[in-house]
């Protein structure tokens, strides 16, 4: 339970306040540890995501703060929007601007790419004079920091796994039975070579779909060239191969576009 403290009370995001005639007065809260940190403007992000947190910051102060604590709020927002590195402009253009009901627009499809200034905006264009809608994603996450790991546990399924050897390549294949079962009748064809290191086997993804599978075990193999695999697995259209290519971090990049097998 929480009680007011100074004749106010938090409610989400709505501090309300009792005034000396008993009515409720209402304005924007923040968490004492809130620092006004939102996206910077610097950020790899598509334009239209920062001019988002812009409106709807100034939005959000619209509809909660009663009009006179509004201008204060606006002020509080012009100063932590800049100190994120937006400009006064952008910043007093959304403050002009009235909010309106958004009617959606029905899409013939969607697709997910990763943004890249200047070349996947281009993309989003041409895309919606076709009536499909792009949404953008970032390249850049936290968890391509953290390598993945597998343990003997995780390779008791289907999937695509990686085999590394000594000489700096890499075998890429994909099964749909157990990846330990698997890897057991490869030491049998390798009783002869001690370059292939089974013991260093991971498992890259846990699939039991057929098609899904192969398509992540072509993707794996072009993205690790240094391989030596007999083939490269079922064709890739040409336009997700230019996406891992020009994407600053492929890593993320592959991701999103193994996300868009799994939608089809």
């Amino acid at each position: 339970m929480e009680v007011e403290k100074n004749a106010a009370l938090p409610f989400l995001d709505v501090l309300v306040e009792r005034k000396p005639d008993d009515t409720l007065g209402h304005r924007v809260y923040r968490k004492p540890t809130h620092t006004d940190r939102y996206l910077n403007a610097q950020s790899q992000q598509h334009p239209a995501q920062k001019q988002g947190i812009i409106n709807t910051l100034i939005h959000r102060a619209r509809i909660i703060s009663e009009p006179r604590h509004l201008a204060e709020e606006l002020e509080h927002l012009r100063t932590a929007l800049r100190g994120n590195g937006y400009r006064a402009r952008n910043i007093e253009r959304a403050n002009r601007r009235r909010h309106t009901p958004i009617e959606r627009q029905e899409y013939l499809a969607t697709t997910y790419l990763p943004y890249v200034k200047g070349c996947k905006d281009k993309i989003g264009r041409l895309f919606k004079k076709r009536n499909i809608n792009t949404v953008f994603r970032t390249v850049r996450k936290v968890a391509a920091a953290s390598p993945k790991t597998c343990n003997n546990d995780q390779l008791q399924g289907p999937g695509v796994y990686s085999i590394p050897c000594s000489c700096g390549k890499v075998y890429i294949g994909q099964t749909g039975r157990h990846i330990n079962t698997r890897l057991k009748e490869n030491k049998s064809h390798l009783k002869n070579n001690n370059t292939v290191n089974l013991s260093e086997a991971n498992m890259v993804v846990r699939e039991r779909r057929f098609g899904p599978r192969l398509y992540r075990e072509a993707l794996e193999i072009y993205r690790n060239p240094n391989n030596f695999n007999r083939d490269s697995g079922v064709d890739l259209p040409g336009i997700w191969k230019r996406v891992i290519r020009e994407s600053s971090n492929i890593n993320n990049a592959y991701e999103v576009t193994h996300r868009n097998i799994m939608d089809q």
